[in-house]
Order: C-alpha cells, then sequence, then structure tokens
C-alpha cells in the first residue's frame, strides 16, 4: 500500500492512506517521507515536487473518514 500511495501522489492523485492501527498509517507515511527525501538527496526528485507528493498524501485510521473514488 505504501508504495501505490507514493506512486499515485507523485501522479498527482489526492491519496488517503489507511489502516485501521494509526501507528501502522503513521510507519506508512514516514517511509514515504523517507523514500521522497533519499531522491532528493540523489537529485532524483526536487525539494518543490518532494513536498507537493507529500502534501497529497492524507492519513486515516477510521472508516467514517474515508470517502473516495478509487479504492
Amino acid at each position: 500500500g505504501q508504495g501505490i500511495a507514493q506512486v499515485c501522489a507523485a501522479a498527482g492523485f489526492s491519496v488517503l492512506l489507511y489502516d485501521l492501527n494509526a501507528d501502522l498509517v503513521q510507519r506508512a507515511r514516514k517511509g514515504i517521507e523517507k523514500n521522497l527525501h533519499l531522491a532528493v538527496e540523489k537529485g532524483k526528485l526536487d525539494e518543490t515536487t518532494k513536498n507537493q507528493t507529500l502534501g497529497r498524501i492524507s492519513t486515516v485510521s477510521d472508516l467514517n473518514g474515508i470517502k473516495a473514488d478509487l479504492v
């Protein structure tokens, strides 16, 4: 899920990263942040694009918080 969320956000989609366990959702979010940070360090991504990608990702651990066009 983490990799799919990252790819979709990088492609311009708004992403809801969901798991019942809030700790797992935060761990996945931090993993995406780490991946994007490494891409910036390697010159594959600029800081603006990294921030835009992260801005498209929201985390949810409650089913009531989910409203999506694609699951």
